[in-house]
């Protein structure tokens, strides 16, 4: 089974971020962190 892999950029002033979407369990990651060890708060989570 092929692999689809969905890849943007977002881009303001002259900071930028990359995402890479794929089929999955619904896991996120950061910098190959769970989001909750990446970020460390949770009152943002679905903002």
């Amino acid at each position: 089974m092929k692999s689809e892999m969905h890849y943007a950029t977002g881009r303001r002033k002259t900071s930028s971020a990359r995402v890479y979407l794929t089929k999955g369990k619904g896991d996120i990651t950061v910098n190959d962190r769970a989001l909750d060890v990446y970020f460390g708060r949770t009152n943002c989570y679905n903002c």
